[in-house]
């Protein structure tokens, strides 16, 4: 119940300033298996970068999704995974 409570706050805090994810890009590091903050808005977002340990199987097949599941390597940092910084 607290996990859901807390993914509940930050949605309300992200839209409160974002107002809407319409045709948005949205990356969620340590989103969770079923990455439940996103998941909701996967039909409002243009594209959305999802990385945890291990992502549900509809996650990682969905046309908006760029999954990438990784291990911890040393507890510190995730391997595999190329992040690419966007300037605006």
């Amino acid at each position: 119940m607290a996990d859901r409570f807390g993914v509940w706050l930050l949605a309300r805090q992200i839209r409160r300033y974002a107002v809407s994810v319409a045709g948005k890009r949205l990356g969620d590091f340590g989103c969770g298996c079923h990455a439940a903050f996103v998941r909701p808005a996967l039909g409002e977002l243009e594209k959305a970068v999802l990385v945890d340990v291990a992502l549900a199987g509809d996650l990682k097949t969905h046309p908006r999704v760029t999954g990438h599941a990784a291990r911890l390597a040393g507890g510190t940092a995730v391997t595999g995974v190329e992040v690419k910084s966007r300037s605006r």
